[in-house]
């Protein structure tokens, strides 16, 4: 008979028919079919691991019981030894694995099943989905090497206008524009204040020129720059760098193989895709870790049917650099915007000793009016555990900071850090920095501050908790600042609640403490198409005399835009004041205003800003500006005649998918398309959506583009697409040579001589390709083909399939097929 279970191959077993009739299987080779474990703690008694790996069901052959969930007592045909192999009863072996046992002589089927399925099911299942998803472990295709090309030309320009009611901020008009020269940034700008208050004009200017594929240097800066070590300062001079124009994502590959217990398995998932399992050989899984955020999944899967699936997450800091990679910055020059600076120069250093650790050291030598002083300076990036990061600063004489973060896959996260900062020497202030509060000081001043985050998710809800503290003092002062929060949501309404107490500003006057209250929820039966979802903020604040302040605040969202009315009252302020602000999104700029009444005063300021990319076939409306960035524009059409241009007498493609990067656009009714969204230097594909075109007959002419961009400028891509045709002919067999039913006929590429499609046959030896683009071709029969059949080789027949024309179909001469000698 054969043993039978969904997803298994049957098994060929012999059965013994007991005298009363009952049919008894081999309990060995049930337990091997199913792949359901067992213990034997002696020769009497066999331990069967329940289903998902949970309990034991023991059966007792001298006492004749099977005791689970209950005792079974056995016939004493139902437990029988023949040739030192155990047979049992088939409901017996039911009651034995917690499934059922239906016998079937007519079919001779012993047929087994089980809810949930038994542990060679659940593999054998497992099996199929991994040969479903491709080979496990599966690399990409290794990077192209793709050369940066310069040019020059292209441009873009972006403009902000601010004015102001009395009282409000200076009147401003700035300027910026941008051109690319020899593939480098180009960058000028001005910043023109109100006349009224001086008519101060800011002029900068700079040029970047990048080299992406170079070791040695990457970056040459001259000009307004930022000397960059582990502080951004502003000046004019010269930077010179190793380090990459924008960090690549991928960070590092790692090799993950989890310690297992014997007979378990795993399966090893990233955006639901598998990337690969331990039963391939036991060979580890690459895993791709990125900048930022790595999310994976582990699925573990027991012997007895187990499954445990958990979520890992690796967190790579823009810190970090991969092992074995040297990376330096130079960078020096005047400092012309700044009192406390006349000249600043930078060395930066930083390697990566391994994946999980980073080392920094450098100094920044600074001269003023009051001498000139070097700060070495010392850091370390570390990941000490999958979701974990620490780092550590430290400079000569300034400060000294460390902090920790988790942000596992579990519920649980939260960050903690600390840190110090000395004054000056000879006296001189500094301002805070890192997470201080500003304030100078000639003391040293300390601050500690944590973030604890509890995330709760079901299938109708997500809840978090944050909990967050800070604490800041000066040296021989105690704490001056301390400051806790806490938000949750409950039935969509965020609820947040901050107590602060400051340090008293005089000896007399005791510590100020204020407790705020908030509430923020959507109104979704108020809203309308034209406003939007309405959000409602409440507010209202308490100290030492009682009620501090209050505010309520309504949000619209009409459209592309926002407005936003607040009420606010503040003790001692006098009346509250009515605050209205809107921004909108014009296309071609953002508009953003605000206006009210503030303690009997009317005050107010508006700002419009934008920009424009010039050079793509028309000028390209900015809204949040372009300097530093560059584009792609280009035309889908109908290539009617042949030639790869877009001519009058071709047809535009209208709502064509084209896919910059990771970013889709939309064709006009022109067939045009622009995007001024990607960064420069950096390898950039330029893909068609064949997909979302509504005529599958046409396809692209050429393949996907990928380059370097230049900045600044517009690279073209065009898409023609051209008209495929359907090829059709018939094979005819001579004398002696069997019908060409099946045989396999090859399209082959005339200049190469590669195979371009193949097909078969049918059974009166047509044939016939679908889709066949334009150019020459020849058509071969396949050798093995012509061997099966004892035909003797036939000459390959050329044909062209036409780029242009009304006709559909190319037919080629009926080939002959003779009997090889």
């Amino acid at each position: 008979m054969e043993l039978v279970a969904n997803g298994l191959p049957p098994r060929g077993i012999t059965v013994y028919l007991a005298p009363s009739g009952t049919v008894l299987v081999p309990l060995e080779a049930v337990l091997e079919f199913t792949g359901t474990p067992v213990q034997r703690p002696d020769s009497a008694r066999l331990l069967v691991r329940g289903a998902r790996g949970v309990g034991f069901t023991t059966l007792n052959v001298a006492a004749l019981t099977i005791t689970g969930d209950r005792t079974v007592t056995l016939g004493p045909e139902e437990v029988v030894r023949v040739g030192g192999a155990l047979y049992l009863a088939a409901p017996r072996v039911a009651e034995l694995l917690g499934g059922t046992a239906e016998v079937d002589l007519g079919a001779l089927h012993v047929v087994l099943a089980r809810d949930p399925p038994f542990p060679a099911q659940e593999r054998s299942a497992l099996a199929r989905a991994r040969r479903r998803q491709g080979l496990p472990g599966a690399r990409a295709a290794p990077a192209v090497d793709v050369p940066f090309r310069p040019r020059s030309g292209g441009g873009v320009l972006e403009w902000g206008v601010s004015a102001n009611l009395p009282g409000s901020v200076p009147t401003t008009l700035s300027l910026r524009a941008g051109a690319s020269v020899w593939g480098g940034l180009l960058q000028a700008g001005t910043l023109l204040l109100d006349p009224a208050d001086g008519g101060a004009v800011e002029l900068t200017a700079s040029f970047q020129r990048v080299f992406p594929t170079s070791r040695l240097l990457r970056q040459v800066q001259v000009g307004d720059v930022v000397a960059e070590g582990v502080r951004a300062r502003s000046v004019r001079g010269l930077v010179l760098t190793n380090a990459p124009f924008a960090r690549d994502a991928e960070f590092s590959e790692l090799q993950y193989s989890p310690h297992l217990p014997e007979g378990w398995e795993y399966e090893l998932y990233q955006g639901g895709q598998l990337l690969g399992f331990s039963a391939a050989g036991g060979a580890p899984v690459p895993l791709t870790l990125q900048y930022g955020s790595t999310p994976v999944q582990v699925r573990l899967y027991g012997p007895a049917g187990e499954r445990v699936v958990s979520d890992v997450v690796y967190l790579v800091p823009t810190l970090q650099l991969p092992a074995g990679r040297a990376q330096y910055t130079v960078s020096g020059g005047v400092c012309p915007r700044s009192e406390r600076c006349d000249a600043l120069g930078v060395l930066d250093l930083r390697y990566g000793a391994g994946d999980r650790l980073t080392v920094l050291a450098g100094a920044e030598g600074e001269s003023d009016t009051l001498g000139s002083r070097v700060r070495p300076y010392a850091g370390v990036s570390a990941i000490p555990a999958p979701g974990w990061v620490l780092e550590a600063q430290a400079m000569a004489g300034s400060y000294a900071r460390a902090s920790l973060l988790s942000a596992g896959g579990g519920s649980v996260s939260g960050s903690a850090s600390a840190g110090v900062q000395w004054p000056a020497e000879r006296g001189r202030s500094v301002l805070g920095g890192g997470g201080f509060s500003g304030l100078p000081d000639t003391v040293a001043r300390w601050h500690t501050e944590g973030l604890v985050r509890v995330r709760r998710s079901t299938a109708r809800n997500f809840g978090f908790v944050n909990l967050t503290a800070r604490a800041e003092g000066s040296a021989g002062s105690g704490v001056g600042l301390l400051r806790g929060s806490l938000s949750t949501a409950a039935r969509g309404v965020l609820l947040e609640g901050i107590f602060q107490r400051d340090a008293p500003r005089a000896d007399t006057l005791p510590p100020n403490h204020l407790v705020l209250g908030r509430a923020t929820a959507g109104l979704p039966w108020l809203r309308t198409r034209r406003l939007g979802l309405p959000v409602l903020s409440l507010g209202a604040g308490t100290g030492a005399q009682g009620l501090q302040q209050w505010e309520a605040r309504v949000s619209l969202h009409p459209g592309s835009g926002s407005l936003d009315v607040t009420t606010r009252w503040v003790r001692g302020a006098g009346t509250p004041s009515v605050l209205l602000g809107s921004s909108v999104r014009l296309g071609a700029a953002r508009a953003r205003a605000r206006a009210g009444s503030v303690a009997g005063r009317t005050e107010g300021a508006f700002s419009v800003d934008g920009g424009v990319a010039l050079g793509g076939g028309r000028p390209l409306p900015l809204e949040f500006g372009g300097v530093g960035l560059t584009g792609a524009a280009g035309a889908v059409f109908h290539d009617l005649d042949g030639d790869g241009r877009l001519g009058a007498g071709d047809e535009p493609v209208t709502d064509a998918w084209v896919g910059v990067g990771g970013i889709r656009v939309r064709t006009d009714a022109r067939g045009r398309y622009a995007t001024w969204s990607v960064l420069p230097y950096g390898p950039l594909t330029v893909a068609l959506d064949t997909a979302a075109l509504t005529d599958p007959a046409w396809v692209p002419a050429r393949a996907d583009t990928l380059f370097r961009p230049s900045p600044h400028l517009f690279t073209r891509v065009d898409f023609p697409l051209v008209r495929t045709r359907e090829v059709a002919g018939a094979l005819v067999s001579g004398a002696g040579v069997a019908p060409a039913a099946g045989v396999t006929v090859e399209i082959l590429r005339g200049a190469t001589g590669e195979v371009v499609e193949r097909a078969l046959t049918f059974t009166d030896g047509e044939f016939y390709f679908g889709r066949v683009l334009p150019g020459e071709y020849r058509l071969r029969v396949a050798e093995s083909s012509l061997r099966a059949l004892g035909a003797a080789a036939v000459a390959d027949v050329p044909f062209t399939v036409a780029g242009t024309g009304d006709q559909i179909l190319v037919e080629i001469p009926p080939v002959r097929l003779n009997r090889a000698r």
